[in-house]
């Protein structure tokens, strides 16, 4: 009679555990993109809540400005881009502080004030805001295009005004949307 010899299950076991090293590295990318998506997702949309409620809180300020003026932008630290379209002081400061209330960079916010039809008691005060939409882990950034803007608008009719205010605008970026092409009196709130 002859003796067999034991199969050999190191091969066996090799084997298993070099199949087990592919299948790890074929679902890892998957799983580091579905990782990084829901960590970029969340941060894009609390950016978009944050655009949402400073504007909201902007317009706000605006409709009750005749009663009780806003900080000025030098005591909030803030700059604006006004180059196109220079508003009066107090719609200024009413910008700045708007850009305060986002709570993202103020110098990446872009912001324009209008009135429908002009800044009068009972009239539409319209505020506007928009920011670049950005990926904070990186991995994401080739599928947030470079063109990607959060924006928000709010109206509110004015409960007191005073008189001789005019409406303004930031100069935006020229990869941001076009103002007139969202922020109008007759545009509908996107």
């Amino acid at each position: 009679m002859a003796l067999r010899s034991a199969p050999n299950t190191r091969r066996g076991r090799r084997g298993e555990r070099g199949a087990s090293l592919i299948e790890f590295a074929i679902v890892l990318p998957i799983l580091c993109l579905f990782l990084f998506g829901i960590i970029d997702g969340g941060s894009v949309y609390s950016n978009y809540i944050s655009v949402r409620q400073g504007v909201r809180e902007g317009a706000r300020l605006g409709v009750v400005m005749g009663s009780s003026p806003v900080s000025t932008c030098a005591a909030l630290g803030i700059t604006l881009n006004t180059t196109d379209i220079t508003p009066s002081t107090d719609i200024q400061n009413l910008m700045c502080a708007t850009k305060s209330r986002i709570g993202i960079t103020p110098s990446s916010v872009y912001v324009k004030v209008l009135f429908d039809p002009t800044y009068a008691a009972n009239n539409g005060l319209i505020v506007c805001a928009m920011t670049r939409a950005t990926s904070i882990s990186g991995a994401l950034s080739p599928f947030i295009s470079s063109g990607s803007y959060l924006k928000s608008k709010v109206e509110m009719d004015i409960e007191s005004a005073t008189a001789g205010e005019t409406a303004g605008e930031e100069t935006a970026p020229a990869s941001a949307p076009a103002w007139s092409n969202w922020c109008t009196t007759t545009s509908s709130t996107p």
